[in-house]
């Protein structure tokens, strides 16, 4: 079983380094693009999580933890800012979005980032760090923060599906159609 999970592992690390090269190397360099990079670069961080914690790897998992521990804040706005970027003719920046990002900022300051400095330096926040890990509500806050963007996103994509279906070709149609099973399995 442990052989069979440091394949799986192995294989999504380089699934998502694969992906990131590809569009890193892309020529069609736009906002979409950058926002498809980020969920990826975020996306990687789980496995790699998972692959350290099954070998034991200290460092990695140190390394790795802030990114993965805070995805369910971090996927559910990129994914919809991602949709939202692909059919949207202005630039979607910072300004009007950063709103959405507050969950992950607040996340990260008070409940990762401490939890991540007592993987460096033991025992620096002790009480602080016992009380956030017995909370369990805070994971299912992620997760519903997650499911909650991924259902605004399958209603955001639907409502251009029917957009395209009015104005655009067939073609257009079915590339989304990726978008829309990433969303149903997250």
């Amino acid at each position: 079983m442990l052989l069979l999970s440091s394949f799986i592992y192995t294989a999504g690390i380089l699934a998502c380094l694969l992906i990131i090269m590809i569009l890193f190397r892309s020529r069609k360099k736009g906002h979409a693009q950058y926002i498809l990079l980020a969920i990826f670069f975020f996306l990687f961080f789980v496995p790699l999580t998972a692959y350290a914690e099954l070998h034991q790897l200290t460092v990695l998992k140190a390394i790795a933890f802030p990114f993965a521990d805070s995805i369910g804040f971090a996927l559910g706005p990129l994914l919809y800012l991602y949709i939202k970027s692909l059919y949207q003719e202005e630039e979607i920046g910072l300004g009007k979005f950063w709103i959405h990002l507050l969950p992950l900022i607040f996340y990260f300051v008070f409940l990762s980032f401490p939890r991540w400095l007592d993987i460096w330096i033991p025992n620096v926040f002790p009480q602080y760090v016992q009380l956030i890990d017995k909370v369990e509500p805070i994971l299912q806050l992620q997760a519903f923060y997650l499911v909650g963007y991924c259902l605004a996103s399958l209603r955001l994509l639907s409502t251009y599906r029917k957009l395209l279906k009015e104005n655009f070709s067939q073609l257009q149609e079915k590339e989304l159609l990726w978008v829309k099973y990433l969303l149903i399995g997250l």
